[in-house]
């Protein structure tokens, strides 16, 4: 915790409901977010996603430089108002499991419905985000690198920040009840061990 700002990581696999949940969180919480696909660029993921996965699939090689400046900058900001929001929420696939971010995340919230949901969920998103040819490729590749390596990659990733996180939630349920679920884990007050 920076001048009494959380930082809270809102990890889990592609169609987990990350982005969903944290609009809902940000809007009861009265904070800023920061979306982790909003920084990536050609040089985040390593060329072949396959090759990493059987090379142990390490978060460090992930690699988002603009998000860790744009992170800095939301804390510096907040050191200089008085004011300022109690917390801030960072979208993260990789919870605490990236080196260049893991000392500035303070609470890991791992969102993780079956993996069938979540492929489910990207379908769905294609097919309401592009034309329908257009959905039709996009849905066969995405689908034929689910099948070849994508599931093992989101279980490997799901693995490492389950054995790291601070809130585990496999509900799948609605983002504002899920969202709700969270903002009372973080508000109320933590009883002493």
């Amino acid at each position: 915790m920076i001048n009494n700002l959380t930082i809270i990581a809102i990890s889990g696999a592609s169609g987990s409901g990350k982005s969903a949940v944290i609009e809902q969180l940000a809007l009861m919480l009265n904070c800023n977010y920061l979306h982790f696909d909003d920084f990536i660029d050609a040089e985040s993921y390593p060329a072949s996603m396959r090759s990493w996965l059987d090379a142990g699939a390490d978060p460090a090689v992930i690699r988002t430089p603009r998000l860790v400046t744009a992170l800095q900058q939301a804390i510096a900001e907040t050191e200089r108002k008085p004011c300022a929001p109690q917390f801030l929420l960072l979208e993260e696939p990789f919870g605490r499991q990236r080196p260049e971010l893991a000392a500035l995340v303070d609470k890991v919230v791992l969102l993780q419905p079956p993996l069938a949901i979540c492929l489910s969920r990207v379908i769905q998103r294609n097919l309401t985000q592009n034309t329908p040819a257009d959905a039709a490729a996009q849905i066969q590749n995405y689908l034929q690198r689910y099948d070849d390596y994508l599931h093992q990659v989101y279980q490997a990733t799901v693995l490492q920040v389950a054995a790291n996180c601070d809130l585990l939630i496999t509900d799948h349920g609605a983002s504002t009840t899920i969202a709700t679920t969270i903002a009372n884990w973080l508000l109320l007050p933590k009883v002493p061990e």
